[in-house]
């Protein structure tokens, strides 16, 4: 009897443990916490900063490229925040503790844009645009869309208790905007709207002209459409199985390979493509190209030996193809230049 007991005597104890005193390590200090992730954030807008202050060059230069385009927009070089960007709990107490609240705050300014020029500050709150009242990012965001001229444009603002009103004149720019993911992955990517680099790149060791390069790469993607485009091929395949299962009433998977397959065939001329695009874009802008494909020999240094090798099977071109072509178009570039032709890339039919 009393053997029977020890197993149950033995749980009854674990459990006691499990839901009795526990360690008492305090409440967390919030402004202690606030002060630390202060730091975090500042290194995080630091390298916010450096992409936005890099790019926005390649941005005005080539607005008329992104005209043809119909990716060209009106931009004063503002990047907006406000309490509603942070989740409920302590982020959002954490962003209230720095005095973010409901209203649009400037949360970065790019260096020499309009906004700079005009003498905006980090922390300003955008209370009105040319009399109309404003209450979050998204409605200052689609206000300045909205616009298709440089026309001067009025802000009433506060600024540490005080209103102020701030007039600026709007620059022509590319409509693709830098998008800073914080992952130690090195990768940068474009969506057909914005471009996004990660904390991880911009830490890698690059130049300012390496990352100007890496910008105006993937600004080549979404003025090509090249995101757009891999997106139909997808789509067409999955009607065509639709369609296929429909008809014969067994499962087709026929579209989606055939799509898969031509998104990798075209994922390397896509490549192509940007690569092409980002060296007219980066003259364009007065960035020297000498030497730029340097960039994919310190790549290649940190990948396996296969990937150097050309494949059609890969979803990039091999770097010492990209090098050779980037030298290429280079030499295509300054042929115009020597003739006084226009800085304009080729086009063909695909």
């Amino acid at each position: 009897m009393v053997k029977a007991w020890i197993p149950a005597l033995i749980v009854f104890s674990l459990i006691g443990c499990a839901s009795g005193l526990r360690y008492d390590v305090g409440e967390l200090d919030l402004a202690a916490l606030a002060k630390e992730q202060e730091l975090f954030r500042d290194i995080f807008l630091s390298h916010m900063q450096r992409a936005v202050d890099v790019y926005y060059p390649i941005q005005v230069a080539n607005a008329q490229l992104c005209l043809g385009s119909g990716e060209m927009t009106f931009e004063e070089g503002v990047y907006l925040e406000n309490s509603d960007m942070y989740q409920e709990g302590l982020q959002r107490e954490l962003a209230n503790h720095r005095g973010i609240d409901e209203r649009p705050s400037i949360m970065l300014v790019i260096t020499n844009s309009p906004a700079d020029s005009a003498g905006f500050m980090v922390g300003d709150k955008i209370l009105e645009i040319d009399g109309v009242q404003v209450s979050d990012p998204k409605e200052v965001v689609r206000m300045s869309r909205a616009r298709y001229t440089t026309d001067e444009v009025s802000y009433l603002i506060n600024r540490g208790g005080s209103e102020l009103t701030i007039n600026v004149r709007p620059a022509q720019v590319c409509s693709s905007f830098v998008r800073v993911i914080s992952s130690g992955e090195r990768n940068a990517f474009a969506d057909g709207d914005n471009i996004f680099i990660t904390t991880g790149m911009l830490e890698s060791n690059l130049s300012d002209r390496e990352l100007a390069f890496v910008l105006a790469h993937e600004l080549g993607h979404n003025i090509a459409d090249h995101v757009e485009t891999n997106e139909n091929n997808a789509w067409l395949g999955t009607l065509f199985d639709v369609a296929v299962t429909v008809a014969t009433g067994q499962y087709s998977t026929i579209g989606a390979r055939t799509a898969q397959s031509t998104t990798v065939r075209h994922s390397q001329d896509f490549e192509r493509e940007a690569d092409y695009l980002s060296m007219y874009y980066l003259e364009r802008t007065g960035i020297d190209t000498e030497g730029i494909e340097d960039f994919w020999r310190k790549m290649s240094s940190d990948v396996d030996y296969i990937s150097i090798q050309p494949d059609r099977n890969r979803s990039h071109p091999s770097y010492p193809e990209r090098i050779v072509r980037m030298q290429m178009t280079r030499e295509e570039i300054r042929a115009k230049m020597e003739n006084g032709e226009r800085l304009v890339p080729n086009m063909r039919r695909r």
